[in-house]
């Protein structure tokens, strides 16, 4: 083997490697934003459920009498109390969600809000939405959930 030959093998072996070192921190990349997306749909989607069905004994939101529901907001959060002595806490300073019991229901979310509709449509319903983001290796993904709840008369 001539020094030729083995400065032509190890330009070519050195083509190969940065060409599969490209396509791995792309497959990383990718891979970083699919969790990304993964982890605040999955978080979104959580909150909304504990919220609407509730978390261990406590009623969810579906479990509320419309006559028991009572909203208060400020430029810091929003609070919803339903049946006398159950609540869920908007925090926007914290960036959570709480019950109750102090038990965060959602963390990370960036924006949340409540509105109530009593038009024929949809009485005595209100609806949630929550925004919750996260940001990992350079990328920063939001993921927006949002339901509807009709509240027992």
């Amino acid at each position: 083997m001539t020094l030729v030959e083995l400065m032509v093998a190890i330009a070519v072996g050195s083509i190969v490697l940065l060409g599969s070192a490209g396509l791995f921190f792309i497959f990383l990349r990718f891979s970083n934003t699919t969790t990304l997306m993964r982890n605040t749909s999955s978080a979104a989607s959580l909150a909304l459920e504990r919220m609407v069905i509730g978390v261990g004994g406590n009623a969810g939101l579906r479990e509320a009498y419309a006559t028991n529901v009572v909203f208060s907001s400020s430029t810091n959060g929003w609070k919803l109390t339903y049946n006398s002595n159950l609540y869920f806490q908007y925090v926007a300073s914290t960036q959570t969600i709480t019950n109750d019991s102090g038990r965060v229901i959602c963390a990370n979310v960036t924006t949340s809000s409540v509105t109530f509709y009593t038009s024929s449509v949809a009485t005595n319903a209100c609806r949630v939405s929550i925004s919750v983001g996260q940001n990992a290796g350079g990328d920063t993904w939001t993921n927006t959930f949002i339901t509807q709840v009709q509240f027992r008369n």
